[in-house]
């Protein structure tokens, strides 16, 4: 955990102009011990108990077993709650999505950023990209194309300039040159990462 706590905290995010927030669910809940961590666990929505109060929150759990369609709606319920936060009306800040923000107390209120991206993580996974270099990642500035501002060579001239005229550099270097300037690397925002497949990605997954 303080891993984490570590990675996405409020300098980290603030050199990488990017806002965190943390949703987790958990198979056994109730064995949580973090207060960090309980504040951010999936709950099921508030009930009215008496006065008009709402009673204790009750987390929310799916249950998983190994490679079953559980852990799938989990993963749905976390995107579903993540949607909402930055939009959530709840004063009740044990409902509120907002808790789920990394932001300070004193700027959850009225400043929590909706969320644009998830990343799914599991308990044993720890970060090995900085929080910058995971901005870039997903958000980073479209690449833009170099203008032509090179001299012509022996490739650009035309067959008959060609033959009275040196090449400052080999053909096909000049060619890999130009090659390169025509066609930069792809943005890694606009680079699609998801491996699609019907078949299990185990020896362990169970077909429903």
């Amino acid at each position: 955990e303080h891993i984490w706590k570590e990675w996405a905290s409020a300098q980290n995010q603030e050199m990488a102009n990017l806002d965190v927030s943390v949703v987790c669910h958990a198979k056994f809940p109730k064995k949580v011990q973090s207060s960090w961590l309980k504040q951010r666990l999936l709950v099921d929505p508030p009930m009215v108990g008496r006065g008009n109060e709402y009673e204790p929150p009750k987390f929310h759990s799916r249950m998983p077993d190994w490679g079953s369609i559980e852990i799938t709606r989990a993963m749905m319920d976390l995107v579903q709650e993540g949607l909402d936060i930055g939009y959530s009306r709840e004063k009740d800040e044990r409902f509120s999505t907002n808790r789920y923000s990394l932001l300070d107390n004193t700027n959850k209120n009225n400043n929590v950023t909706p969320v644009d991206k998830f990343i799914f993580v599991s308990e044993t996974c720890l970060p090995i990209a900085s929080l910058s270099e995971v901005r870039k990642a997903l958000f980073g500035e479209k690449e833009i194309a170099p203008t032509s501002t090179t001299t012509p060579s022996a490739t650009d001239a035309s067959p008959k300039e060609n033959q009275n005229q040196p090449s400052a550099l080999p053909p096909q270097s000049t060619q890999r040159q130009h090659q390169q300037q025509r066609e930069p690397h792809p943005p890694l925002w606009d680079v699609s990462w998801v491996n699609a497949r019907n078949t299990p990605n185990n020896g362990y997954s169970r077909q429903l």
